[in-house]
């Protein structure tokens, strides 16, 4: 069909590249990947998340949580991301209050890096 390579790859067929960069850890092309399916789905959660973890990776913490930041519905999933790149900018009260404001999350990952900003903060006790 002639019509549709003219469009481009359609979001199946992006979102099976988005997981062959992934795979790879290709996360420079992961991100190109998942910014088309956004401006072809803007509301894609799946596709919003991917982009925010490729950012993640690239240690792109700012770009990260300002993508969040603009689109708080999107992101509603992702406080341990912020979280995470709180951490990593040395925004540890923020990072801390992200944490704590999501006690009833109990996942590992979450309290490990509960753990480690509280440490940091030299609250000692609390990361116990």
């Amino acid at each position: 069909n002639i019509m549709a390579s003219l469009e481009g790859p359609t979001i199946p067929q992006l979102f099976s590249q988005l997981d062959a960069y992934g795979k790879n850890g290709d996360y420079a092309e992961g991100s190109k990947i998942a910014t088309q399916i956004l401006r072809q789905a803007p509301t894609d959660v799946v596709a919003f998340r991917c982009k925010a973890v490729c950012l993640v990776q690239q240690s792109k913490f700012k770009e990260a949580l300002k993508l969040m930041s603009e689109h708080p519905k999107l992101s509603e999933s992702l406080d341990l991301t912020k979280a995470y790149c709180h951490y990593r900018l040395n925004n540890l009260t923020e990072a801390r209050s992200l944490l704590e404001s999501k006690q009833s999350s109990k996942a590992l990952a979450h309290d490990e890096l509960l753990c480690q900003v509280l440490y940091r903060l030299e609250d000692y006790e609390a990361s116990l």
